[in-house]
């Protein structure tokens, strides 16, 4: 009879702590597919974040060597103060652009957008860079015929096209993290529902088997004691 009890006693130790251990399973997959989730959105967004930085350094540089090329044209002299900023515009896209390329890059496609944008980035910030050389030493007339804009424009074709692919890749990336997901909160509400079902017909069974045969034991002792004592 006692052999009965440490086995039911067993089975329930045994079976809470496999139930204890199903569920801190199922919260570290559910923690660890969000996070995935969370990191891949945020990634995508510096990818992004960083490309979009650079085009606002190179622009905001063309721009300037534009004012400063029309005024040399027009005065004759050099405005350093305007050429400066558009030099250190430059070195912040290139610092910007860096980060970008060294970042961590995942799929054959990806690689190859960035290394066709590396080639357009490097075209363009050369130009600029030429601007500014030409400026400090006078030649207004190299700076005239210094074709910028069509390195601008190769650059900025180049850039919507990874900018459109970075945004498809990344929702194709989280579409699929969300339906790996969702299979895993199923199977995880299917196996805490077969873990109650489990524990219940247990119950029920050590019920049945051990413990309504230890009362009825009890009870029989009882009358056999109220019988002695009368």
């Amino acid at each position: 009879m006692f052999g009965k009890i440490r086995v039911a006693t067993g089975l329930m130790v045994v079976l809470a702590v496999f139930c204890v251990f199903q569920l801190v399973t199922e919260g570290l997959g559910f923690w660890s597919l969000s996070r995935t989730h969370d990191d891949v959105d945020s990634l995508s967004d510096i990818a992004l974040k960083q490309v979009n930085e650079t085009t606002r350094h190179l622009m905001d540089a063309c721009i300037n060597l534009s004012r400063a090329g029309t005024r040399m044209v027009r005065d004759g002299t050099e405005p350093t103060g305007i050429v400066q900023h558009a030099r250190e515009q430059i070195a912040l896209a290139d610092k910007s652009f860096t980060a970008f390329v060294n970042a961590p890059k995942s799929g054959d496609e990806n690689i190859t957008r960035t290394t066709a944008l590396q080639v357009k980035y490097a075209e363009y910030a050369k130009a600029l860079t030429e601007l500014t050389q030409y400026l400090d030493a006078g030649n207004i007339q190299a700076f005239l015929d210094q074709p910028t804009q069509g390195f601008q424009e190769r650059y900025l074709a180049e850039q919507r096209n990874f900018v459109a692919f970075g945004d498809e890749a990344g929702r194709t990336y989280l579409s699929s993290i969300n339906a790996r997901y969702t299979a895993f909160r199923v199977v995880g509400i299917a196996l805490y529902i077969a873990l109650v079902v489990g524990v219940v017909f247990v119950h029920i069974a050590l019920s049945r088997d051990v413990i309504a045969p230890l009362e009825e034991a009890g009870r029989h002792f009882e009358r056999i004691a109220d019988r002695g004592s009368n």
